[in-house]
């Protein structure tokens, strides 16, 4: 996998994960550099490589003026995810005390039976609110399966009411490894089909979905629907169930 498909997943602005892409191509630039290199606004570029110095992915040179350097990407990425990880970790106890509310996205009766969107919050944002919605059942076909803290919250609020979750995912990384290990000790089902090619998915108590697509070879923009329609839920449905028979069940010891 390269590195830009491998941070697509991460939870990272658009513009950080340009400055990421951009300074791990080079030895070190200064911010004009790096602004007319990529397509970050020019009055955002200071805030931008600011907040990548605070996630530790890039250190300054203290010259005139000031230089931009990531040292080793690898050690960068490993040590923002696995302080992910710590924090998700240690809120696992204190979820059913949480109060998370985010934007909700909702279809009216009288909307139109599909609804195109693109954008990254924009698709957190319908996807925590269907699980936050969930009351019997939630199916997902999710390739790399690595959600920020408040996605990853939802799913276990659903769990944690009673919600049958079933989720089928490429693999098992160490982006979504620990996560995977308390999902199933919680009684979801997690499986793994061996393949990057599947179309994301996410429905809601055979009620209520949501379809991401995108060709990542091509760093395509996702575009994401969400509906009601009674014939797409039904093929996507099919096609999930078709999935889950070719799919294996983890073993746990590569959990471990």
């Amino acid at each position: 996998m390269d590195l830009s498909q491998f941070i697509d997943g991460l939870d990272l602005s658009s513009y950080e994960k340009e400055a990421i892409l951009f300074l791990s191509g080079v030895d070190n630039a200064d911010a004009h550099t790096i602004y007319k290199n990529t397509k970050i606004p020019k009055g955002r570029i200071y805030s931008v490589l600011n907040s990548l110095v605070e996630k530790g992915f890039a250190n300054i040179i203290p010259t005139s003026p000031k230089r931009y350097r990531i040292d080793n990407i690898q050690s960068a990425i490993k040590i923002y995810l696995e302080t992910k990880q710590d924090l998700i970790g240690k809120s696992i106890t204190e979820i059913d005390s949480l109060e998370v509310k985010p934007k909700v996205f909702r279809l009216e009766k009288n909307a139109p039976s599909v609804y195109a969107f693109t954008g990254r919050e924009e698709h957190l944002n319908a996807l925590i609110s269907l699980r936050n919605r969930a009351k019997s059942s939630l199916i997902q076909v999710a390739p790399m399966f690595a959600g920020t803290f408040a996605s990853n919250l939802s799913l276990y609020k659903a769990i944690h009411r009673g919600v049958k979750v079933r989720i089928i995912t490429a693999a098992i990384t160490k982006e979504n490894k620990k996560s995977i290990r308390e999902y199933l000790k919680l009684g979801a089902e997690v499986r793994i089909l061996g393949s990057q090619d599947l179309v994301y998915f996410l429905i809601k108590d055979n009620d209520e979905f949501i379809l991401g697509l995108e060709d990542y070879r091509n760093k395509e923009e996702r575009l994401n629907l969400i509906s009601r329609n009674k014939g797409l839920l039904l093929v996507l449905e099919q096609y999930f169930e078709g999935l889950w028979k070719r799919s294996r069940k983890i073993n746990a010891s590569k959990l471990a």
